[in-house]
């Protein structure tokens, strides 16, 4: 199935098949896709917002996302995150995907959204400028982007593996690290067409408009 255009439907129809995509996500990878000794659970993303002169936080869920983890420590291995309008302009989420990095966190991120004014070159050109000072530049015709990131648990400098890609291209699988030597590889076009198959007609009639 090619990618939408999602700037076609509002913010939360966006939402409503971004947590049906990350629903099928985590059920493929643990119907076979992981092996025993790790497990996939959706969990949310939060944003820590900081009240206008007050001493306390308020932590306000934005998506979901899912998380790979090992048995039987509970180690977070890795991450899927699928940016949504309420991350793509956010520095939070920015510095929030630098730490998961940095930890050692191996991250799989796919950008379908168009870029805006404050991510110009999407959202792993904003991560990846903050490990490259050759900001990454998106092919023209290819605004989309699919990227595979392995963490070296030494040197906390990733290594990313992009795959650009425009509305209208078919979803190849991506490689999810479980280690700086060992991946697999998530089913993105079947768990994408699964999620959509189960949006509303009316939606699904407007984004398959020619």
């Amino acid at each position: 199935m090619p990618i939408h255009d999602w700037s076609r439907v509002d913010a939360g129809t966006f939402h409503a098949f971004h947590g049906a995509w990350i629903t099928h996500l985590m059920g493929a990878l643990n119907a076979g896709v992981l092996s025993e000794r790790c497990y996939a659970i959706q969990e949310p993303i939060h944003a820590e917002v900081t009240h206008h002169e007050a001493t306390t936080r308020d932590i306000r869920p934005l998506a979901c996302r899912v998380v790979v983890r090992h048995v039987p420590s509970h180690q977070t291995v890795a991450v899927i995150e699928i940016v949504s309008p309420s991350t793509e302009d956010q520095q939070d989420s920015v510095n929030r995907l630098e730490r998961l990095l940095r930890a050692g966190v191996h991250l799989l991120l796919i950008d379908l959204l168009p870029p805006s004014r404050h991510d110009p070159r999407g959202m792993h050109g904003a991560v990846w400028a903050r490990f490259d000072r050759n900001r990454y530049q998106p092919p023209e015709g290819e605004p989309l982007t699919l990227a595979s990131y392995r963490s070296d648990d030494e040197n906390r400098e990733p290594e990313a593996f992009i795959e650009p890609v425009a509305v209208g291209s078919s979803l190849k699988p991506m490689p999810l690290f479980l280690s700086p030597d060992r991946y697999v590889e998530v089913p993105l076009e079947a768990t994408y067409t699964a999620a959509f198959g189960a949006m509303p007609q009316l939606w699904r009639e407007v984004l398959e408009a020619t």
